[in-house]
């Protein structure tokens, strides 16, 4: 008789477990996820197919525009997997479409990415707005610097310039609203810092010392930067 009530309590605390991780909205939405052996369950039971809102599990992929505050313009990709109901991971890339002296300031980050509004709160259910903030870590593809070479006549020139990729750092933040089912607009901000230009930059002075004029007026023509603001705009979509 123990043994039966025993059993009974564990199959009624069960039920209650996989009914708190189930919440219908409707005949065929889920405003939460179960898990996938529950999915299928549900759909085979019921014979039906059922949808998940924003999902704690999902894969995605986006293209996006950037305009730079020192005006150059901007072009790129962004991949990632969502994990939780909070947090994705994303790997994101720009590609500077305005070229100049400075002849590159695209860049490639890593991109753990936080959401701060639920899928699950009543907010998000009416709007589909959610708010986001990201760390940003990579290489940027940026100039390290114009050098100076001796001329035959002991006289300094420049040297072609060159770039390489040097690491960068910085963050974002971005406003996002599912407009559609799987589909996301992203409008953001973003600054990454440039820690070789600046350094160039802080030693601009004594680099163009001794130059020609022209290569004076070369080198200040040069977009330099010592760190990049800029506003995006991305459409996501979620697999």
């Amino acid at each position: 008789m123990k043994k039966s009530v025993l059993l009974l309590v564990i199959v009624l605390l069960s039920v209650v477990s996989v009914n708190a991780q189930i919440k219908r909205i409707s005949a065929t939405r889920l405003n939460a996820v179960p898990t996938t052996e529950q999915k299928s369950a549900i759909e085979n039971a019921e014979d039906v197919k059922l949808d998940v809102i924003h999902g704690s599990s999902n894969w995605y992929v986006g293209a996006g525009y950037g305009y730079a505050l020192d005006g150059e313009h901007m072009v790129g990709l962004e991949a990632g997997r969502r994990f939780s109901d909070h947090f994705r991971l994303g790997v994101q890339g720009m590609y500077n479409m305005t070229k100049s002296l400075v002849s590159n300031h695209s860049w490639f980050v890593l991109k753990p990415t936080f959401d701060l509004i639920s899928s699950q709160s009543g907010f998000y259910k009416k709007t589909g707005i959610d708010v986001s903030i990201a760390p940003l870590i990579g290489g940027k593809v940026q100039c390290k610097g114009l050098r100076k070479i001796e001329a035959e006549d002991g006289t300094p020139r420049l040297r072609d310039l060159q770039c390489i990729p040097n690491i960068t750092y910085g963050g974002a933040a971005e406003i996002s609203w599912n407009c559609a089912s799987h589909v996301q607009i992203r409008l953001g901000v973003n600054y990454l810092a440039m820690p070789k230009e600046k350094e160039f930059i802080e030693n601009l002075d004594a680099f163009i010392d001794g130059l020609s004029e022209a290569d004076q007026k070369t080198v200040l023509s040069g977009n330099w930067q010592k760190g990049q603001f800029m506003v995006t705009a991305a459409v996501t979509f979620h697999f």
